[in-house]
């Protein structure tokens, strides 16, 4: 949860990310390996957005922003707007691939533009950036992003979902 990466206190505004097999977030939904999957953001007060993907395998994805196209570049959302990516009509799509688990989609919503490149960088692809720095290492990261922010100027929020489908209850 983004509670464990840093204290966030209640801020007096929100983000929201989610799958497009859970709009409310809540839930962990399972996907096939080489299914599509769409992921939405959206915020309560005009913000700029950061959406993290961590793997299953520790890497990091950066997928907001990127330098793919326009709406990618353009990671600034105004109070109530709704951004889903790819977005409809993208020259490109998110397939999952393995390997089989838990991942998680990690969205920031700062009122201030943020420094990621210590989170992921484009050394590996030009058009989005990642890393192999593991949970651990984003969440002691982002700490460090994060801490000349003011707490009440930045929100946190995290969509779960599984790779391989969703475990059997034990």
């Amino acid at each position: 949860s983004p509670q464990a990466i840093v204290v966030n206190p209640k801020a007096p505004f929100k983000v929201e990310v989610f799958t497009d097999r859970d709009t409310s977030g809540n839930a962990s939904p399972g996907y096939n390996i080489g299914e599509g999957i769409s992921i939405g953001v959206k915020v309560s007060e005009a913000a700029y957005v950061y959406l993290f993907n961590i793997k299953t395998n520790g890497q990091v994805n950066q997928l907001l922003p990127n330098r793919y196209d326009d709406n990618g570049k353009n990671n600034y959302l105004q109070a109530g707007e709704t951004k889903y990516f790819p977005p409809r009509n993208a020259r490109y799509t998110f397939d999952i691939d393995g390997p089989n688990g838990l991942e998680k989609v990690i969205a920031v919503a700062s009122r201030t533009a943020l420094d990621t490149t210590q989170l992921a960088n484009f050394n590996t692809d030009p058009n989005f950036a990642s890393s192999n720095i593991g949970e651990t290492g984003f969440q002691q990261t982002f700490s460090i992003v994060i801490t000349p922010i003011p707490q009440n100027d930045w929100v946190t929020d995290t969509a779960l979902f599984y790779v391989g489908g969703v475990p059997a209850p034990a």
